[in-house]
């Protein structure tokens, strides 16, 4: 008794159980406490927490319970909807102290943490601020016209403290100490490798090299920290060719894996082919007397592969020549050989069958290939760059579904110049005589598509595929110029609320009109003016998850907030240069 919880006892209390921020992570805490009020900690405490709004309803994402071990739990949670909300925490069933917590969810809104700097050429002001980098002091470096340098842009930091800027009309990168003073500069007006012609961008990788965005040569080059040039990305075409060299080079070791990934299987098989073979004309002495002679053949074939891919072999049918019974047709007793993972055999006697039964099993469970039929639309035309699929169902020679496990499925696609031309090529194996195979092409016009069963191509390889661009295609399109209802005189931004309804700003026309999915116009409000509810030139415009539109009325230099119907709610920020104020937004 000492030890067991009390819910009554135990306490939760944190930021989560008095405000919460819509969509933003809430936690609070739960100590469990016994009957005398000290915390502890029982394994099979069961913890609950529920969080509802007025109407009863869950409210809440991604709920975490973390459990430390030692009577302390963390709790976390995302809020969805603003308004109340309460939050039920349980222990063994029971309401912990001063459960229900009522919570109260505000809106999102984001907020200016700091802002320094104003306007002038002194020390700590600016003229056009540029670019911004941090160090590991969270000291903060901004590019400005000030000291030796003309037009500066781009900056960062090196590992070694120093400040590398971007002094973008003296086509040249500076050097200063992390206190300012100049160490160096490398680059100059040119074309040439070491030469900069607009650097932009600039920053420094891992191993502490600097990368520099060459604006007007389009260029991206990398130079040494003291300033060495080192190897350049080049214009988009050559970018390209890199990257189709490696894919090539990639490929071609895969085509490597793969011939001796085939030339193991070979060895597999035909150590396969030899085993049955001879335990067909074996009698039972003789099987005993050679298995150590199999038992090594399988062990060469799987020195190249993991260890333990196959945890338990598979139960094998054996065939063993009754040496016997005298018939006038040869007679075999079937056994099962099973192998677990110990490598532990056991046999067991099935039946005694002839010859030409034997025949008979192996026909009708046989694939081929030549009646075994893929098809589907990746065997037709695809979409460059765009997943395509078929099927394959492998058939034995009266034309039945059959599978074997053994059945060794390949797919190849060439393009019209016999190279491969397609990525992420997958065969999936649903072990019932079916493979779904999908792939991606690569390149525009014709590819032939060969399948194979057993090296043996099924019935229509190869096949032809036309591939195609993939294009944009509009699904819907609606509206047209004019200032009545359902037209537009510019329209600017769509935004979708829950409904599928969409809600368009039309800048010139001062309004915001909303229409269904299918295109039909339902409502329109806003008016040129500056009152509240009316709007000039607006432009952006977001559905709020309760149903509200924010819009962005520009030249107002405010953001108003409208009902889903369009009545005016409120609006705030206003025309100034203050953290709290637009200019137009």
């Amino acid at each position: 008794m000492a030890h067991q919880t009390k819910a009554s006892q135990s306490a939760a209390e944190g930021k989560g159980l008095e405000e919460g921020i819509t969509d933003c992570k809430g936690q609070f805490f739960l100590t469990t406490r016994d009957s005398e009020g000290r915390q502890c900690y029982n394994e099979r405490d069961h913890v609950t927490v529920e969080i509802k709004d007025e109407q009863g309803q869950e409210c809440i994402t991604a709920m975490q319970i973390i459990d430390n071990k030692d009577g302390l739990y963390q709790i976390r949670y995302s809020p969805r909807n603003e308004g109340r909300c309460e939050v039920t925490v349980k222990v063994n069933g029971e309401h912990v102290r001063g459960s229900q917590f009522i919570v109260l969810v505000k809106p999102f809104q984001l907020r200016p943490v700091f802002c320094f700097g104003d306007q002038g050429s002194f020390v700590g002001k600016f003229n056009r601020p540029w670019g911004v980098a941090v160090n590991g002091n969270d000291e903060i470096a901004k590019g400005n016209k000030e000291g030796e340098l003309d037009h500066p842009r781009g900056i960062a930091f090196h590992n070694n403290g120093n400040i590398f800027v971007a002094d973008g009309h003296n086509y040249r990168i500076q050097i200063f100490s992390g206190e300012g003073e100049f160490v160096g500069s490398f680059g100059e007006k040119g074309n040439l490798d070491y030469q900069l012609t607009n650097p932009l961008g600039l920053s420094v990788d891992s191993e502490g090299n600097v990368i520099i965005t060459d604006a007007d040569d389009k260029l991206i080059k990398i130079f040494s920290p003291e300033g060495k040039f080192l190897s350049k990305l080049a214009k988009k075409q050559n970018i390209f060719t890199k990257v189709d060299d490696e894919t090539k080079r990639f490929l071609k070791t895969l085509t490597t894996q793969k011939t001796e990934i085939e030339s193991e299987t070979n060895i597999i098989e035909a150590s396969l082919e030899k085993a049955g073979t001879f335990l067909k004309r074996s009698t039972n002495a003789e099987v005993v007397q050679e298995k150590k002679s199999f038992e090594k053949i399988f062990q060469e074939a799987d020195q190249s592969q993991p260890q333990d891919r196959f945890q338990e072999m598979l139960p094998v049918l054996v065939f063993v020549e009754n040496s016997k019974m005298v018939t006038y047709k040869s007679t075999y007793i079937v056994y099962l050989l099973m192998q677990d993972k110990y490598r532990h055999d056991s046999f067991a006697k099935l039946n005694t069958i002839n010859a030409e039964e034997i025949r008979t099993l192996q026909l009708e469970n046989r694939t081929t290939a030549s009646q075994s039929t893929a098809d589907g639309r990746g065997l037709e035309e695809v979409i460059a760059n765009r997943e395509a699929h078929f099927t394959l169902t492998t058939r034995n020679a009266e034309e039945r579904q059959c599978y074997n496990e053994g059945d060794y499925v390949t797919a190849e696609i060439m393009d019209e110049q016999g190279r491969d031309c397609a990525t992420d090529l997958r065969i999936t194996d649903n072990k019932d005589g079916l493979y779904k195979i999908s792939y991606s092409s690569r390149n525009e016009g014709r590819c032939k598509v060969t399948v194979k069963v057993n090296g043996e191509h099924v019935r229509g390889s190869q096949f032809i595929v036309f591939v195609k661009p993939f294009q944009f295609k509009p699904v819907l399109s609606f509206g047209e110029s004019a200032p009545s209802l359902g037209e537009y005189s510019s329209p600017w931004e769509v935004a979708v609320n829950a409904r599928d309804e969409i809600a368009v700003t039309d800048q010139s026309g001062h309004r915001v009109q909303i229409f269904s999915s299918e295109g039909n116009s339902l409502r329109s409000f806003g008016k040129k003016g500056q009152k509240a509810g009316e709007l000039n030139n607006p432009r952006g415009i977001a559905f709020q998850n309760n149903g509200n539109i924010f819009v962005a009325d520009s030249s107002n230099d405010r953001i108003q907030i409208f009902s889903g119907e369009g009545e005016y709610v409120g609006s705030f920020c206003g025309k100034e240069n203050l953290d709290s104020q637009l200019y137009n937004p």
